[in-house]
């Protein structure tokens, strides 16, 4: 059963290849209806944080159609999250889910 009030692949996004990355499990995000439209973004780095028992993530605005549209606005910011929300609950659903331990520059 579809739970239409929560953000789901194939219905309110999909999954693109990122053919301009140098690594082959790279991908895009088009945003596929609401306010967001056509924006294709792609996430960053994205960590767990203990300290909050939140997730904190980064992400870059690939392309949209609406040119005054940045990255720092909060109602993309949340739909960005319910996004990556979707895409962490089905790769454990899954399987496939993949992580690793963050590398921190200096440090052993």
């Amino acid at each position: 059963m579809i739970d239409l009030d929560k953000i789901s692949e194939g219905i309110h996004y999909e999954l693109i290849p990122n053919e301009e990355a140098e690594i082959d499990q790279a991908w895009n995000i088009r945003i596929l209806e609401g306010d967001f439209t056509e924006t294709v973004i792609q996430f960053g780095a994205v960590m767990y944080n203990g300290e909050q028992d939140c997730i904190n993530f980064n992400y870059k605005l690939i392309s949209s159609p609406d040119e005054d549209l940045k990255e720092a606005d909060e109602s993309l910011q949340q739909f960005v999250g319910a996004i990556l929300t979707d895409i962490i609950e089905n790769g454990i659903a899954k399987g496939t889910l993949a992580t690793q331990k963050a590398k921190f520059l200096g440090k052993k």
